[in-house]
């Protein structure tokens, strides 16, 4: 179900298992999470209750934008335009993220798979280097965050008092957009990353139309309509750091938006068309949320109607003993494929300890809909120790 490849980038990227690895504990790393993400998430009861769960994965992208003034910018412009347009016309913006729910899960699900078949590219020569990550700026623009930048132009128009057709812009071409949108902003960098101020479309029809020489140590690209074009001398390094920008600007994007939603969570459900999540999406929420306990995820697949998990505790001397408990694994797992029988293992990194517990798919639904949800589970869970 899950390609190992993907797993093995989502435990390299998780800041929680650096933290736990440095002495800190699961409610220390609790409540790191919940001080940065309490700006953004408006029932802290909420934060509270979610904290190690879903907004893991969104508390390490949030993080990473933190720790430069520049990226944090972008996430609080983000934001900005979010509330202004809810503030300003309320229906008109759950509309518009409504219109955008599909066309930005597809984007989320594109994403993942170019995480699925990113290569190492040490040993690349400077032609082999720049058409393979041109090749992923090219993609990722284009596939992943052009939806997200037109939702938010969308907004930022409502914001205003303006008129618009969601429907509209997301069929008009992204240059055109991206064009409107840079000339009412007062900061252009979401759109165009400096220091090369190449607005994103820019960069996208360099990646598509292969629009760039190589030559020497220097990866020289040709853009716009002049006559000559317009054209930016790039080392591998700062073509690299193009695609890093990107990637900042793509979580400033995600991380408002779900955020945004989760804060108007009652109001917007009734108008969120009904998607099927990507499993690789939910894996990451996975990976993130158990990682805030040291667990790593190390497998996910389907095996004749059960989702087999297997994880490794990366973090076995966090105290006297290590407690935990069955349902940490199998509840938020089961939650998020319910029509799934589960099956977990989970071995130590410094012991030979080995456990396996399980349960069928029509008692987790049982167990879900229950009032007491740890008592029933107790009941139709299987149990073994180094099977």
């Amino acid at each position: 179900m899950i390609r190992q490849r993907y797993l093995e980038v989502v435990k390299k990227f998780e800041p929680y298992s650096v933290l736990l690895d440095a002495g800190a504990t699961p409610a220390q790393v609790k409540e790191a999470i919940i001080a940065l993400l309490s700006p953004y998430v408006a029932d802290k009861e909420l934060l509270r209750q979610l904290a190690v769960t879903v907004l893991a994965n969104e508390a390490a992208c949030i993080g990473q934008l933190s720790s430069r003034p520049d990226w944090k910018s972008l996430l609080d412009l983000a934001f900005s335009i979010r509330k202004g347009a809810i503030e300003t016309n309320k229906s008109k913006s759950f509309e518009t993220i409504a219109a955008f729910e599909v066309p930005i899960r597809e984007a989320q699900r594109k994403y993942s798979l170019q995480i699925v078949f990113e290569q190492s590219k040490e040993g690349l020569g400077n032609d082999e280097y720049a058409f393979e990550v041109f090749r992923i700026i090219g993609a990722l623009i284009e596939s992943t965050i052009q939806p997200f930048v037109k939702e938010l132009y969308c907004l930022f128009l409502i914001g205003k008092g303006l008129s618009v057709d969601s429907a509209t812009v997301l069929h008009t071409d992204f240059g055109k957009i991206a064009g409107q949108f840079e000339k009412l902003l007062d900061d252009s960098s979401l759109l165009s990353p400096p220091p090369w101020n190449i607005r994103l479309n820019q960069w996208r029809n360099i990646a598509q139309h292969h629009s760039y020489i190589v030559s020497g140590k220097s990866i020289v690209a040709y853009y716009g309509k002049s006559n000559p074009s317009h054209h930016v001398e790039l080392s591998r390094e700062e073509l690299f750091a193009v695609s890093k920008e990107l990637i900042r600007r793509l979580g400033a994007l995600k991380s408002s938006r779900e955020i945004t939603t989760l804060n108007h969570l009652d109001e917007l459900r009734p108008l969120l068309p009904a998607t099927d999540r990507d499993v690789y999406c939910i894996a990451t929420e996975l990976g993130a949320a158990f990682a805030t306990q040291g667990f790593a995820l190390l497998d996910l697949k389907e095996n004749n109607g059960t989702l087999v998990a297997k994880f490794l505790d990366t973090s076995p001397n966090a105290g006297p003993s290590r407690h935990f408990h069955c349902s940490q694994f199998i509840v938020p797992i089961a939650q998020r494929f319910p029509d799934l029988g589960v099956q977990v293992h989970l071995q130590s990194s410094t012991t030979q300890d080995r456990w396996m517990f399980s349960a069928g798919a029509t008692d987790l639904k049982d167990v879900l809909r229950g009032d007491n949800p740890l008592l029933k589970l107790s009941e139709v869970m299987k149990f073994q120790k180094n099977p």
